[in-house]
């Protein structure tokens, strides 16, 4: 069987990595899963035509999830910290609880990166398109000064507002949207059927054009 060198997150945000022979990269989460353990990345093996060196569940940084689930996301931090929940072990919470494959991920990545030593900020700047920079810059300020649970919670209030207000302008544009397009369809319709016929009447009708 494939031989799999895999890295996986424990329930208390510990990562552990290893070696496993199994058929495939389903058998390979199967049992990890059964010993309690998140698959974070993994590589070897043949699964579905990639090729051996591949890299499975492997980001790239350019992804990007919606607003709503960044909303819920700094939500449920927010309660989590409050709660004296640690950070690790919150972050796994959350990601076992979203239906986000990607955001899942995602957050896998980001709790890995802080069990190796980095910061919460400088896990998520990994992933821009995901994490605003005005997220960033205040997650920064916000591990210094101890402030990081009361930060999340303005987070959520500040994407929840953003995305209110975007949504507010696209309802705002549409009806001028439609109107221009209706314009433009009159428009076209008038000088490419109704005028052409006009002057052909005039001209039989010998009235001088203007």
């Amino acid at each position: 069987m494939p031989l799999f060198n895999y890295v996986a997150i424990s329930p208390s945000g510990k990562t552990i990595s290893g070696k496993a022979d199994v058929a495939n990269l389903e058998a390979l989460g199967a049992q990890l899963a059964k010993e309690r353990l998140e698959l974070v990345e993994a590589k070897g093996g043949s699964v579905g035509g990639m090729g051996e060196n591949e890299v499975v569940k492997e980001l790239s940084g350019r992804e990007k999830v919606g607003r709503r689930d960044l909303v819920d996301f700094f939500f449920q931090l927010s309660v989590l910290l409050k709660a004296g929940v640690p950070l690790l072990k919150g972050l796994d919470l959350i990601a076992n609880d979203i239906d986000n494959s990607k955001f899942k991920s995602i957050l896998r990545n980001v709790a890995a990166q802080v069990q190796s030593g980095s910061s919460f900020a400088e896990a998520v700047a990994g992933f821009p398109n995901c994490f605003p920079p005005v997220a960033i810059a205040l997650l920064k300020v916000a591990e210094k000064s101890g402030t990081l649970p009361e930060i999340c919670g303005e987070l959520r209030r500040y994407i929840d507002w953003l995305d209110k207000l975007y949504a507010d302008i696209k309802q705002a544009l549409v009806y001028p949207s439609i109107l221009i397009g209706a314009t433009i369809a009159f428009m076209f319709v008038i000088f490419t059927f109704v005028m052409p016929k006009f002057i052909k009447i005039l001209e039989e009708i010998k009235v001088p054009l203007p």
